[in-house]
Parts: structure tokens; C-alpha cells; sequence
């Protein structure tokens, strides 16, 4: 890094995409750094579940989704990334955040009939 100053080494450069945002900068070790800020898209809704469901919020998965939060409002669920095969329990009222693209289907069933808060951020 003969070339960039100690200011210049410091300072924040922002990347611009498509739709999208990311800022990387270089830290005192000289370590480039980034972090992607989900700031495109936010949707949101109470689903139902008992029987293996998908978890999105309307007929298809948010476009560019970059994480999904879920949260059962009303007792436990199980989550996985095959139908049929949710294992992963997510108790009342625990909060899971889960860095997963449009790409990958997200399923959950319930012990009983439960609301959970699903939301996709993009």
C-alpha cells in the first residue's frame, strides 16, 4: 500500500450495484472491510402454520432477499431448508435472522396451529 496516504487509506468508498449499496473501507490494519446494509425492500406478514409451509411473504419470495426474520408469536416451530424435513426449533417468541438469498426456499411446521411473524428484507 506504498501509494495511498494514511487519509487516504481511511476513508470509506462507497460501491453502488443495480439496487443495492455496499460500503467498504480500509481499517487502521489496513484490512479492507464491507457491509452489506439490507435497504432496498422490506416486507412483512403473520403467517399460519401446522402442516409444512413455505415461509415468504405473498405468492413468491422477495426479489434480491437478502435475509429473512422469523419469529413463531404463539408457540413453537420447527424450520428447515427441505419440506418435510424441518428440524431446526425455533421456540414462542424467538427471534431467528437468517442471511438466505431468494434462492433458497425456507419451510416451517408447527407442534400445534401457530402465527409467526415472517419478514424479507432485501
Amino acid at each position: 500500500m506504498g501509494d495511498i496516504s494514511r487519509k487516504g487509506a481511511s476513508s470509506t468508498v462507497q460501491i453502488v450495484g443495480e439496487s443495492e449499496a455496499n460500503i467498504a473501507k480500509v481499517n487502521a490494519l489496513q484490512e479492507l472491510q464491507t457491509a452489506e446494509v439490507s435497504n432496498a425492500s422490506a416486507v412483512d406478514t403473520t403467517l399460519t402454520v401446522q402442516s409444512s409451509v413455505e415461509l415468504k411473504v405473498g405468492a413468491t419470495r422477495l426479489p434480491h432477499r437478502k435475509s429473512i426474520l422469523i419469529v413463531p408469536l404463539n408457540g413453537k416451530i420447527e424450520v428447515g431448508f427441505t419440506q418435510g424435513t424441518e428440524s431446526l426449533l425455533v421456540q414462542k417468541n424467538q427471534q431467528v435472522i437468517l442471511p438466505i438469498g431468494d434462492s433458497i426456499p425456507i419451510y416451517a411446521k408447527g407442534t400445534s396451529l401457530v402465527n409467526v411473524y415472517v419478514a424479507e428484507l432485501s
